[in-house]
């Protein structure tokens, strides 16, 4: 009999050490042999997460099993097939509708019967929870670490090596010099993030990973990693395990972060990373070394490669440009500069002119929306998902009828109570769908008063569209949410209407806070 062999893990750590990937191969082997299979060099081998379905040698050994017959799929444990419950059922599923058998070393072959499936089920469960253990203990030992003042974990840093016998960081003097650079150069000297990219890259200064590579990120990170003046936090993390297949990393509350006073050596001084803070707070807030107030900013967007574009000047003369433009990292997607002066002017104008009209804006908003349309088949996606709920309760009373006919004599309790499960889930799942929908119309119905709405906002934009102040035309553009995406033909307008005029008053509005809002959009040759 053809046989295939799958063999993972899920870090390359643990491809070196005790769960190797040879051994899982080599017992996998022994058992195909004692059992008369035939694998061949039909063995698919990969250092990937379980958590994650689509993984490079489980997609192609899927395609093989479609393209090629075999009889049998061997693996060391079900885990290393699937570490998640509902995917396992996926994959077993896919390999019994190719004819394909499923059998593990450790826990044997998996049978295509309520109870082979049920098993199916429990191991993965099994699986799934202790893969949620694992996050548990992992997390336990780096807080262990963490108290006993070491690192929780040998993760690299620029500047350093990891003495994994003291749990300690020390010094690589070539890298810390190349650090010593860097803050100079931005604090002292001033250079731009840009600038000092280039100037490594110039210099031929090698990065972390032995490459020529530096980017605005990693100098970013650099300048904003406190553990360069001696100042290494842990605890700061937290990872938990997501509703489907991944897990979530998020930041703990500051109280809750644990100092390591002597985990890292310091390579720059306490006051050095403040002034760099500094800087870098003080660029965030005034966007631009110039003093020239972009009005426009975080709202344009290129329309060739999609980037967000960034204010500079150029002989004293402020401009628009693509961040492709500038970036040592990046090919430039050909995008022109536009003087900033003459772009928002022409913006402003364009956007002026299409609220000064409310009425005639919210009846093209209305006309392109087609409100009556989408209720329409809305409500008719609700009514037949209602009736598919009438089948299914028909169906669950069949059944019972059929067993309480039968006496057991044909259809197994399992089967039954099964058949009525599966039944009722999919009731489930439709009635869910049918909340969605009625949410969705609900929105619908309240089209007409969210006009209204909108109305009383524009009338209110309206009255200040004579001779507004800087401020103010920030303050409008803000309110309307308007992204501008520009290319050297065009550009198009997108406006968010909300159906409320406190939005205006108030542009801070926490998003959670907001009504939705109506969308138009609209192109300025």
């Amino acid at each position: 009999m053809k046989a295939a062999i799958y063999c993972r893990v899920s870090t390359e750590r643990q491809a070196e050490e005790g769960t190797s990937l040879e051994s899982q191969k080599q017992l996998c082997l022994k058992y195909a042999r004692q059992h008369g299979y035939d694998a061949g060099d039909r063995i698919f081998i990969e250092t990937f997460t379980g958590a994650k379905l689509e993984r490079p040698e489980m997609s192609r050994l899927l395609d093989y099993v479609k393209a090629e017959k075999i009889d049998t799929l061997i693996v060391y444990a079900l885990d290393r097939f699937s570490r998640d419950d509902n995917q396992q059922g996926v994959l077993y599923y896919t390999l019994s509708q190719q004819g394909v058998s499923l059998v593990s070393v450790t826990e044997g072959p998996v049978e295509d019967t309520p109870i082979g499936r049920l098993i199916l089920h429990v191991y993965g469960f099994k699986a799934e929870m202790e893969r949620v253990n694992i996050l548990e203990r992992t997390a336990r030992g780096k807080l262990s670490r963490a108290q006993s003042g070491k690192l929780p974990s040998g993760h690299g840093l620029f500047g350093y090596r990891y003495n994994r016998d003291t749990g300690l960081r020390e010094v690589i003097e070539s890298q810390a010099e190349v650090v010593r650079n860097v803050f100079s150069w931005y604090v002292d000297e001033r250079l731009s993030i840009y600038a000092i990219a280039k100037r490594l890259i110039d210099t031929a200064t090698l990065s972390r990973n032995g490459k020529c590579s530096w980017t605005h990120n990693s100098i970013y990170g650099m300048l904003k990693n406190s553990a360069y003046c001696g100042l290494t936090y842990a605890n700061k993390y937290q990872r938990s395990v997501h509703v489907k297949t991944d897990t979530v990393t998020t930041v703990r509350p500051e109280s809750e972060w644990i100092l390591l006073p002597d985990a890292t050596p310091p390579i720059i001084s306490q006051e050095m990373f403040c002034k760099a803070q500094d800087i870098l707070k003080s660029h965030v807030n005034s966007g631009t070394k110039s003093g020239f107030q972009y009005l426009f900013k975080g709202m344009l967007f290129c329309g060739i490669c999609g980037r967000r574009f960034s204010g500079s000047t150029r002989r004293g003369k402020p401009f628009y440009h693509c961040n492709s433009k500038y970036r040592v990292y990046m090919k430039h997607c050909g995008n022109k500069s536009y003087a900033a002066v003459k772009l928002e002017t022409e913006l402003w104008e364009a956007i002026k002119e299409q609220l000064s009209k409310p009425d005639e804006l919210l009846a093209r908003i209305e006309q392109a929306n087609q409100s009556s349309e989408i209720r329409f088949k809305l409500q008719a996606n609700i009514d037949i998902c209602n009736e598919r709920i009438k089948q299914i309760n028909q169906d669950v009373r069949n059944t019972i009828d059929v067993y309480v006919a039968l006496k057991c004599e044909d259809l197994d309790l399992p089967d039954c109570v099964g058949k009525i499960k599966e039944l009722k889930g999919q009731e489930a799942a439709l009635k869910t769908e049918i909340e969605s929908l009625q949410e969705r119309l609900l929105r619908v119905n309240e089209y007409g008063r969210r006009i209204k709405g909108a109305k009383t906002l524009l009338d209110n934009i309206a009255q200040k569209l004579d001779s507004p102040t800087w401020e103010e035309k920030r303050q409008i553009l803000i309110a309307l949410d308007v992204r501008i995406t520009t290319n050297q033909a065009d550009q198009q307008i997108r406006i968010l209407l909300p159906d409320d005029d406190d939005l205006f008053r108030q542009p801070g509005l926490p998003k959670q806070f907001r009504h939705t809002p109506i969308e138009y959009t609209f192109s300025r040759a």
